[in-house]
């Protein structure tokens, strides 16, 4: 036999090259915050390491690799729990770049003698010391026969994998199994660190799985928990809040230039100074089912037939043919839930729990859509708030929705805390109608609208605190961002954009361009701050590259892995050559680099401010083909094409590469990659 080892010095690379060779499934990746390079490939055999012979570049499958040979042998484990049994283990060892930890694949061959049958169990695992507790976590997967008992278990799998942690705390040594105590585990610590664990799993009184972990070469320095936890034992939870209609200065870190008194938002701007502050963060559509359309997907609203927003007449919405952010990692065993607005379809075969969600409480569209509308009156029916797919309650109290979405997804957290998550928390608020419990109610001195921008916060830390508090912080990212700019013609009800032009329903900035903040200790640097252009549509791929889960690889999802700017790595590449900003077909504009080409159309813009809850006035206005220097100029005040004819002509070939792809109504173009929505 030969393990041939792929070239690529990051753990992922290598597990890939080696199920190739063995056959075998390809196990969960390591996070890529932190590089892991190839250092050797060991066979163990009772106390005896033996490093495996020099390597040899060659061409395989898989391209350039390294080859070893020699790793046929039979060997006999004299202190394997299955003593006398047929086993073959080869470690392949990887250390992190400057780190004092090991990472290592382990692959074990062995005859049940109880049955007869032949296991192939390979195991993923880490050693590491903290604060002198001795720590193995691993992922553990099974053969054919083994296999088919762990899925009778209750226990949940993690894909084919379950979860083993052993904690040696000094006195005793612990196992547990996807976080119950499970089995036993012993280990004798000999000199130099070195030491030899003996795990057995057993579930319903059946050992199914007994494997040998000899730990050579292993330093006892004590390393911080924020440095061991680079490495995940499982996937990372996330929690992704999203508010309805926020302006870009609306909260506390974007607040600078907003001309009203500073939002209360302490948890949103603790967010800030313990992690990551996006500052040219985009929605792909400044209105709700459109931008909603774009975050869940990864994809352009135009590429997936939904745009504007959802009302009760709609007979379509999204399509079941998508892969929505939660049927994505639910490939890797994620538990998931939705509290809050969906808008996209109201009718059951477009509602989230079949769309990859596990729980869901909220409102199916907009609250304004209701038969107290300022301007449409009865147009509307009354209110629905669904649970799972069914109507929970008709014009529920809305004063409540806030108090009612963070309940459950504080519940949701606590109920999770031993299984990857994902929690998607969309508020409906601060859309108009405005409502605020008594908690919030007249506490702020930005009236109304900042009563509920205070709630929001309040229960954006009251999810923080329940991550905290069930010790699960240091394995869960959480990201606070807004569906679209806010809708200027409330007036006092509506929020503000500060320096950036227009708002809601435009593509100039004050309309797509929204605050974005993200958290996970150790993993994101407290206090940074990106300009680097992004949107909502590279959520869905960054996370499933966090979660080590495959994207749909059927069609074009138009995001990017934007991992590199949550950790903040210094001069961190652009993920779009441009971004696209349509308003329904038709196409507005497109941002490259520093720069935003306005083509020629007509927007709405702002004549005069409603207030208390009553919209103003807007009239058209036209823009001609016009460049702005957003470095310069965020406001887009002052046009500077003609000083800059070859960045108009390259962002003009970028808007007939959107034509092209996506069409645009304006010039007369359907778009040749365009899904359709779901239909009735």
């Amino acid at each position: 036999m030969k393990i041939r080892v792929g070239t690529v010095t990051t753990f992922a690379a290598f597990i890939g090259s080696l199920a190739v060779a063995t056959g075998g499934a390809v196990p969960i990746q390591p996070a890529a915050a932190e590089v892991w390079t190839f250092d050797r490939l060991e066979r163990i055999g009772g106390h005896n390491t033996t490093v495996l012979g020099e390597p040899k570049i060659i061409d395989s499958p898989i391209g350039k690799a390294v080859e070893f040979d020699g790793v046929d042998d039979a060997l006999f484990v004299d202190n394997h729990p299955l003593a006398g049994a047929e086993t073959f283990t080869y470690e392949a060892i990887f250390r992190p770049d400057g780190g004092q930890r090991e990472q290592r694949w382990f692959h074990l061959s062995e005859q049940d003698p109880a049955t007869g049958a032949d296991t192939d169990n390979r195991m993923l695992f880490e050693i590491r010391v903290v604060e002198d507790k001795w720590f193995l976590d691993s992922y553990n997967q099974s053969g054919t026969e083994s296999k088919a008992l762990m899925n009778k278990t209750a226990l949940h799998p993690l894909g084919e994998w379950y979860h083993v942690a052993s904690v040696y705390d000094g006195k005793e040594f612990s196992n547990y199994v996807n976080g119950v105590k499970e089995g036993s585990a012993e280990l004798r610590l000999g000199p130099h660190g070195q030491g030899h664990a003996s795990i057995g799993v057993r579930i319903n009184k059946v050992f199914y799985f007994k494997g040998a972990v000899h730990l050579a070469r292993f330093t006892r320095k004590a390393l911080a928990p924020s440095e061991f936890l680079k490495v995940q034992a499982r996937p990372p939870n996330v929690v992704l809040i999203y508010a309805d209609d926020l302006g870009y200065a609306d909260v506390g870190p974007f607040s600078g230039k907003s001309g009203r008194p500073r939002p209360q938002t302490p948890n949103i701007d603790r967010i800030a100074e313990e992690g990551l502050r996006l500052t040219s963060f985009y929605t792909a559509q400044a209105v709700c089912s459109a931008s909603r359309a774009a975050l869940m997907t990864g994809s352009y609203p135009n590429r997936v037939g939904i745009q504007g927003a959802l009302n009760h007449t709609a007979k379509y919405g999204i399509n079941s043919n998508e892969t929505t952010i939660a049927e994505v990692l639910k490939q890797r065993g994620y538990a998931t839930a939705i509290f809050g607005k969906w808008h996209l379809g109201h009718h059951k075969p477009f509602l989230p729990v079949h769309h990859g969600f596990d729980e869901y409480l909220g409102l199916p569209y907009s609250n304004d859509m209701w038969p107290r509308h300022p301007e449409r009156g009865t147009f509307f029916p009354d209110l629905p708030l669904i649970e799972g797919d069914e109507v929970a309650r008709v014009d529920p109290d809305q004063s409540q929705l806030t108090t009612w979405y963070t309940e459950r997804a504080v519940k949701f957290v606590e109920n999770h805390r031993n299984q990857p998550f994902f929690l998607y928390v969309p508020h409906s608020m601060p859309h108009v109608p405005l409502f605020v419990s008594d908690k919030f109610k007249g506490k702020t001195a930005g009236g109304l609208y900042g009563d509920v921008i205070a709630e929001i916060d309040w229960s954006v830390g009251q999810i923080v605190e329940a991550v905290r508090r069930t010790g699960i912080e240091e394995n869960t990212l959480i990201v606070f961002t807004s569906d679209n700019g806010p809708w200027l013609s409330y007036g006092n009800h509506g929020g503000s954009a500060g320096p950036l032009r227009e708002g809601k329903a435009t593509a100039f900035e004050g309309g797509v361009r929204v605050p974005f903040v993200a958290r996970w200790p150790g993993r994101i640097p407290a206090g940074s701050v990106s300009a680097v252009p992004a949107m909502t549509i590279d959520l869905l791929p960054t996370f499933a590259a966090l979660a080590g889960a495959p994207v749909p690889p059927d069609r074009i999802i138009d995001g990017r892995d934007i991992r590199p700017i949550l950790s903040s790595r210094g001069n961190t590449s652009e993920p779009h050559d441009a971004l696209y900003f349509y308003w329904g077909d038709e196409l507005h504009a497109i941002r490259s680099g520093k720069w935003k080409l306005h083509l020629p159309h007509s927007y709405q813009s702002l004549e005069t401010a409603g207030a208390n809850g009553q919209p103003g006035k807007y009239v058209r206005k036209e823009i001609g083909l016009s460049l702005f220097d957003l470095d310069a100029d965020i406001g887009e005040t002052t046009d500077v094409a003609e000083r800059n004819p070859e960045i108009v002509r390259q962002l003009v070939g970028y808007a007939e590469r959107a034509r092209e792809d996506l069409g645009d109504s304006l010039t007369k173009r359907a778009g040749k990659n365009i899904r359709p929505a779901g239909k009735l």
